[in-house]
């Protein structure tokens, strides 16, 4: 299979396991996959500058973004940054004191963006100069409930616990939609009486993209669910785990993009022993599995649809890689 993924997410501190979730991270990497050889290569590491993030080893690193035309919208906890798309050169940033655990950024059909800032538990839409054009709480209360409006939230290191954890956003027929984790649904935001979007997941949905009609998410113990954007029901779910053998945790997973009709390419997160014996006992309940079981490390997962197979796993841990949010495919 030829082409290139484009992969983003970051590289985890050394002591990440003992750290709090919102110090793990000291940079943001892309990372160039060839389909075909299985070889990747950084192709970038970023860091924040020190006035958009907290000031006490804040995580840094990519989350969920989005290509438009030969640009990317790319984020990470406390901004938007724009590049030019496959070849990533900086064009410029936008950071407002309302962005905190920014999960995903995407495009509107007017030329602005969606912008889910996670932490306090809303989706904005911001214009390329950074001014707030619309916001809107994913539990449907006033914007900024249960926050301050005159903090600067970059500069908070976590406002968790989450009371929906929203983290994508997208639009569909001029509307404005949202997953929520906890709910493990998404909603419209700007017409609330229509009918929630199901998912059929049991532990959450991370994020989705829109293809061929559908929303297609992941839940992060390991399905692709296929969901009707018109009638909001479950048209079909692939249960990732069923496609493997072995006793393992596939791992946190977050990230999908369609390589063809028939072939998708998922991004699983290694599970740190930390965060695997406390947080995600899950794990251990969904995959019927033993606390010593094998670990695989962060990488993508290549898998045919059509034929509900596994076909192939790219491991991404040779260029640093510790997480994964987002893949894009590229000709080059």
């Amino acid at each position: 299979m030829g082409g290139f993924a484009y992969v983003m997410g970051g590289l985890a501190r050394k002591n990440a396991a003992v750290l709090k979730e919102w110090n793990q991270f000291e940079a943001g990497l892309v990372s160039r996959l060839d389909l075909e050889t299985g070889l990747s290569e950084l192709v970038m590491k970023y860091d924040s500058p020190p006035e958009n993030c907290a000031d006490k080893s804040p995580s840094i690193l990519f989350k969920t973004s989005t290509v438009v035309g030969d640009q990317i919208l790319a984020c990470t906890e406390t901004e938007v940054v724009v590049f030019s798309f496959p070849d990533f050169k900086f064009s410029h940033r936008i950071s407002l004191p309302s962005f905190n655990d920014v999960h995903h950024v995407s495009a509107t059909d007017r030329g602005t963006m969606l912008v889910v800032s996670t932490g306090l538990n809303m989706v904005q839409e911001v214009n390329d100069s950074g001014q707030v054009l619309g916001e809107w709480d994913v539990l449907f209360q006033q914007p900024y409930t249960g926050f301050d409006r005159t903090l600067d939230y970059r500069k908070v290191p976590s406002t968790k616990p989450h009371p929906s954890h929203p983290n994508f956003a997208f639009q569909y027929q001029g509307e404005v939609w949202a997953t929520r984790f906890k709910q493990r649904d998404a909603v419209c935001l700007t017409a609330p009486e229509k009918n929630p979007i199901q998912t059929a997941s049991e532990v959450g949905i991370h994020d989705g993209i829109l293809h061929g009609g559908f929303i297609w998410f992941t839940s992060v113990d390991g399905m692709v669910i296929k969901s009707s954007l018109e009638t909001g029901e479950v048209a079909d779910v692939y249960d990732l785990r069923d496609l493997h053998q072995g006793n393992f945790s596939l791992g946190w997973c977050r990230g999908l993009t369609f390589v063809d009709e028939d072939h998708v390419l998922v991004g699983f997160t290694r599970l740190r022993p930390t965060k695997f014996r406390e947080n995600v006992r899950w794990i251990q309940y969904r995959m019927g599995m033993r606390e010593h079981a094998g670990i695989h490390p962060s990488r993508l997962g290549l898998y045919n649809l059509k034929t509900r197979q596994h076909v192939r796993d790219y491991d991404l841990e040779d260029v640093g890689m510790s997480a994964v949010f987002s893949i894009h495919i590229a000709d080059r």
